[in-house]
């Protein structure tokens, strides 16, 4: 009873204030779809309490135009092309919140009601043509009680009209919508990992200058001995993956890294001075994890393969060499400047497999092993300039060491060995 009468006292407040019913239909509105839980009955509701007073756009209509205008939520953001293309005077936007009684806007079986003591709270702002504010109110009620949702759409639109025709009323600023903004998402956790610039991928264009100094053994004269030797550059790429640089446990030292490099411009002459076709390439791939001893220092172990081929055409000093090998290496780094200056160290045995031609011609029961010893110079621009460039400068030698034995197609030979010196220059970019 009390809230009947509260009802009737609300509706007689909202009617004594409204315009003329004339000055109401001289005016068309538009009622964009409400946002919210249960909304779009609550647009419907509201734009059928209007429609007696003034002249309102058709559902269809509106929420075409209201999609087409980018309206949303409470803000006068499209409101002017709503309005230009509704041909409305007046637009009402609005938001319903669904409290109380488990009777929320969210997802429910079409099975499930919502309880009678669900409470709807209905927030309305009418603009103006221009998007200028002319009023705006709010309701609570329950489901039952949809009259007081009618009252307080009649006095909107009331107070918008006479806002609207108020010729002497004085030019004001569109006060500042409310704004409801989703609580923002927790940031995740900080990472321990440190900050001293380690790249995930690191990939480099490399130029190396080398060399190649071959030589078997002939046991007793007139054979002596066979050897080559040449100087040469190589033109090839490298990478390294370090897939945990950016997280603080130990597998922040597991990497993997890459290298292929290829002969540029190499020629070489037999003893008469005939051309023989010459081409040099090998690549190697390695595999392992380095242990943090301190803020400064990695140590640790690698294991991979790789494959060196000197391809010669026909010629009556040495054949085509393949060497294709297991390494396992021993790795450390020193950060003597973070990321920015590092001290590389290398140590390898290479389990060679075979030699290719090597075997047969010198003896088909070849045994051979070998070593590699590098150190180097590294480092990236992440953390003195915020840049990806990074650079290395690295010497390596490495050393093949073979005995033969058994039958050989063109000289019994009892050692020989396969040394290289190679100075490599690598400049790329770190992500």
């Amino acid at each position: 009873m009390r809230a009947s009468l509260t009802l009737a006292a609300l509706a007689a407040l909202a009617l004594a204030t409204l315009p003329s019913s004339d000055a109401l239909a001289q005016h068309r509105v538009v009622v964009a779809p409400f946002s919210g839980g249960g909304a779009a009955n609550v647009t419907r509701q509201v734009s059928r309490a209007i429609a007696e007073s003034v002249d309102v756009v058709p559902s269809r209509e509106a929420s075409r135009a209201a999609r087409s205008a980018g309206v949303s939520g409470l803000g006068a953001g499209g409101v002017p092309a709503l309005a230009e293309q509704t041909g409305a005077q007046i637009a009402i936007l609005g938001e319903v919140e669904t409290s109380g009684g488990g009777g929320g806007g969210g997802r429910r079986r079409r099975r499930r009601r919502a309880p009678s003591t669900a409470q709807r709270t209905v927030r309305m702002v009418a603009y103006a043509a221009d998007g200028r504010e002319l009023s705006r109110g709010e309701v609570t009620y329950a489901p039952s009680g949809v009259e007081a949702l009618e009252t307080a759409a009649i006095t909107l639109v009331s107070r918008a009209v006479s806002a609207l025709s108020a010729a002497a009323a004085p030019a004001r600023e569109p006060a500042p919508p409310p704004r409801f903004e989703p609580e923002p998402e927790p940031a995740p956790p900080p990472s321990d990992a440190p900050e001293d610039g380690l790249a995930l991928l690191s990939a480099w264009l490399g130029l190396v200058v080398r060399s190649r100094d071959a030589y078997v053994e002939l046991p007793g004269p007139p054979l002596g001995e066979r050897r080559y030797g040449a100087t040469l550059a190589e033109l090839g790429v490298a990478l390294e993956l370090r897939p945990f640089a950016r997280e603080g446990h130990l597998g922040r030292g597991t990497f993997a890294t890459f290298d292929f490099f290829h002969s540029v411009g190499l020629g070489s002459v037999d003893d008469t001075g005939a051309a023989v076709t010459t081409n040099f390439a090998r690549f190697l791939l390695t595999a392992g994890w380095l242990a943090p001893l301190g803020d400064a220092v990695e140590l640790g172990v690698g294991l991979g393969g790789g494959y060196e081929g000197y391809h010669f055409g026909p010629n009556p000093i040495l054949p085509t060499a393949e060497i294709a090998y297991v390494r396992a290496a021993a790795r450390g780094r020193v950060r003597l400047v973070q990321e920015t200056f590092v001290l590389e160290l290398d140590l390898a045995y290479r389990g060679v497999l075979g030699i290719g031609d090597f075997a047969g011609a010198f003896g088909q029961n070849a045994e051979t092993h070998g070593v590699d010893v590098g150190v180097g110079v590294t480092g990236n621009l992440a953390r003195v300039a915020d840049l990806g460039f990074t650079w290395a400068l690295r010497f390596h030698y490495v050393g093949y060491f073979t005995s033969y034995s058994g039958v050989a197609s063109d000289a019994a030979g009892s050692s020989g060995s396969e040394e290289s010196f190679r100075l490599t220059l690598l400049a790329g970019w770190s992500f």
